[in-house]
């Protein structure tokens, strides 16, 4: 049982992230650490925004949490997108659940959406979003129509399937020589702790 995801964001230095994240939600503390921890201010009940160079030269990742939905910082990854005419790219997966998804923005515009979401009554996961054209790795994938059942079809996999896609979509390139192993936690305030 667990949550998977990454952001990537290339052309976006890990100062310029957090000032963005500053101004775009409630944050209260920050707090650098020498490894990741999600779990770091849950003693409030709260969630972390962690900034961290990622493994190769241009980017940087963000790790994040959900108070409400997968979706509620598709805006805040688009806005970025377009303020700074860069790409971004963000994987998903919910093992317990099955749900799976694949976003990728370019410029501010959404240029590829896959998402593969459960129910639990009946117990099947939907189709619920397939934008844009395949990249060259998913080429030979069978995909259900929308609102249709995946049950036969290709299920997304996050650590196989997802990696190999943000490659297509431009994750590639030199290692990063000297890896910045500081990993900024910022806490994210749950709708209940915002005054």
């Amino acid at each position: 049982m667990a949550t998977c995801r990454r952001v990537l964001i290339k052309d976006i230095n890990k100062e310029l992230l957090v000032e963005l994240i500053k101004k775009s939600y409630p944050i209260d503390r920050i707090i650098t650490l020498d490894d990741e921890y999600r779990e770091l201010f849950l003693d409030k009940m709260n969630y972390a925004f962690i900034v961290f160079d990622a493994s190769l030269e241009g980017w940087t990742e963000l790790d994040l949490d959900f108070n409400y939905s997968v979706k509620e910082h598709d805006n805040f990854l688009m806005n970025i997108s377009k303020n700074y005419n860069t790409t971004i790219l963000f994987g998903y997966a919910q093992t317990t659940s099955g749900d799976q998804r694949f976003l990728v923005f370019k410029n501010g515009e959404m240029i590829r959406h896959i998402y593969q979401k459960a129910y639990y009554y009946p117990n099947r996961i939907i189709m619920e979003s397939n934008f844009g054209n395949k990249s060259s790795y998913e080429k030979n994938f069978q995909y259900p129509e929308l609102g249709q059942n995946i049950r036969g079809f290709k299920f997304l996999d996050f650590y196989d399937d997802m990696q190999k896609m943000f490659r297509d979509y431009g994750y590639d390139g030199a290692k990063v020589k000297e890896f910045d192993e500081k990993y900024l936690h910022i806490e994210y305030l749950s709708g209940r702790n915002w005054d």
